[in-house]
C-alpha cells in the first residue's frame, strides 16, 4: 500500500528508552536499529511491522517469527510493496505474552525493552499528528453522512418508522465509538428522525443486533439490514 510511511531520516522522533543495566548494549542495539528498518505508520496513525525483522525485535529464531506471522490472523496483517507486515496491535498481544512467560529474568528484560520502543514510537507527537489528522477527516466525512444518504436514495421518509423526514439525523447502525472503523461509511446507518434516533439511543443500540430488537419491539421496518449486512461482508472481506 502506497499509504505507509516509513522511518526515513528524523521521521518518528520519540523519546528513545534506556535499555536495563543488565542487557548487552549491542544487542540492545540490534532490537533498536531492528524497529527502525521495521516500523510503518498507516494514514490512519496505526503502527505496522516488518516481519522479516521480527526474529530481531522479539529477540528469537527466523523459524519462530515465522511461526508467528503464519498463525496471525488475516486482519493483522498487510502485505504492501512486497513485504508482510503485521499490526501493532498482535506485536502487542505477542509480547505481553513473552514477558510473563519469559524463561529467565534477562529474557524478559529484553522484551520489554523493546515493548517500550514500541509504545514509545506509537505514542510519539509526529505520530500521534497523523492519528489526529484522520481522526479530523473521518468526522468531517461523518458530518456529512446524512445528507450522502438522502442524496443516494432519495429519502424522504423515516427508514424505520416510514414517517415524513422532519428534523431528521444520522443514526449509525454500528455505533460511531465503538466501530471507528466503519463510522464514515453510508451504508452503517439510516436516516430517521429525530424521535426515532432518541429512541435508539434511549434502549442503548450499539450494533444490528440491538437495533433489530428494537425494531422487533416496535413494529419498525427491517428491510435495512440486508444491504447492511451485504456491504459489511464486502468490508471486511
Amino acid at each position: 500500500m502506497s499509504d505507509l510511511i516509513h522511518w526515513e531520516g528524523d521521521d518518528f522522533n520519540y523519546d528513545e528508552p534506556e535499555p536495563h543495566d543488565s542487557l548487552n548494549r549491542r544487542s540492545a542495539n540490534r532490537t533498536r536499529n531492528a524497529w527502525r528498518r521495521a516500523v510503518a505508520v498507516s494514514r490512519k496513525g496505526h503502527i505496522w511491522i516488518d516481519s522479516s525483522e521480527l526474529h530481531n525485535i522479539l529477540r528469537t529464531t527466523k523459524e519462530n517469527a515465522n511461526h508467528l506471522v503464519v498463525t496471525t490472523k488475516e486482519k493483522h496483517k498487510l502485505r504492501a510493496e512486497g513485504k508482510e507486515y503485521i499490526s501493532g496491535t498482535r506485536f502487542i498481544q505477542v509480547i505481553d505474552k513473552r514477558i510473563q512467560n519469559a524463561s529467565k529474568a534477562r529474557k524478559g528484560k529484553y522484551m520489554e525493552y523493546s515493548e517500550s520502543i514500541y509504545r514509545e514510537i506509537r505514542d510519539s507527537s509526529d505520530v500521534n499528528e497523523i492519528r489526529i489528522m484522520w481522526q479530523e477527516k473521518i468526522d468531517s466525512i461523518i458530518n456529512r453522512l446524512k445528507s450522502t444518504r438522502k442524496k443516494k436514495y432519495n429519502l424522504k421518509r423515516d427508514e424505520l418508522t416510514g414517517e415524513r423526514l422532519s428534523e431528521d439525523h444520522f443514526s449509525h447502525i454500528r455505533g460511531k465509538e465503538v466501530y471507528r472503523d466503519i463510522a464514515d461509511k453510508y451504508w452503517n446507518g439510516l436516516v430517521v428522525n429525530r424521535e426515532t434516533h432518541n429512541e435508539i439511543t434511549r434502549e442503548g443500540c450499539i450494533d444490528e443486533e440491538d437495533l433489530l430488537d428494537l425494531c422487533d419491539k416496535k413494529g419498525w421496518k427491517m428491510g435495512w439490514y440486508d444491504e447492511f449486512d451485504t456491504k459489511l461482508e464486502d468490508f471486511y472481506s
